[in-house]
């Protein structure tokens, strides 16, 4: 193997690394990032960068998610009738517009900390 195919492959290797999520990410964290980051995502697509080789009913239950909680939404993609073309909402786009309590489940916060709409008082 080449000196130039051995540093490519390193640097393939590396990446897949830094890709992996982080401990405390949802696949709801992920597939809201994915949908900011590519405006416009069918779900076989959106399945491949969530779970590949996993079940295409969990990348169905999280963009379901998303669309009860009015984060995301979707259409039907030109010329299907069955392709879903999935897109963030006004809400799911806005860092802060219309938050409600069951966003906050959605930020990252710090290990141990409840947001402050789940903390219950005595």
């Amino acid at each position: 193997m080449s000196t130039a195919s051995t540093v490519a492959a390193e640097n393939i290797e590396r990446a897949a690394v830094t890709l992996q999520p982080a401990a405390g990410e949802t696949s709801r964290h992920r597939a809201l990032a994915l949908l900011a980051q590519h405006r416009l995502v069918t779900t076989p697509q959106m399945h491949q960068m969530l779970s590949p080789g996993g079940a295409r009913s969990k990348t169905s239950t999280t963009m379901n998610q998303l669309r009860r909680d009015e984060l995301a939404t979707f259409t039907f993609a030109p010329g299907s009738a069955r392709l879903k073309a999935w897109f963030l909402t006004a809400r799911g786009g806005s860092p802060r517009g219309g938050r409600s309590c069951a966003d906050t489940r959605l930020r990252p916060r710090r290990a141990g900390s409840t947001p402050r709409c789940e903390q219950r008082t005595p």
